[in-house]
């Protein structure tokens, strides 16, 4: 039994797939906030245009 446990010490699959999986979740969260930052910019650029538009009567 216990050389299923210095076998199960030694195996290295099993962090390298929790630092992937962490690697993964940072380069999520900051694509979401990109995303949602310039999709913000976006919006208010065409709200912009829309008011400068109306004002122009068009």
């Amino acid at each position: 039994m216990s050389r299923l446990w210095l076998a199960l010490l030694r195996e290295e699959d099993g962090p390298t797939a929790v630092e992937y999986a962490a690697l993964l979740a940072v380069i999520f969260l900051a694509v979401v906030g990109a995303v949602a930052a310039v999709g913000q910019q976006a919006g208010n650029m065409f709200q912009n245009a829309t008011e400068e538009l109306s004002n122009h009567g068009l």
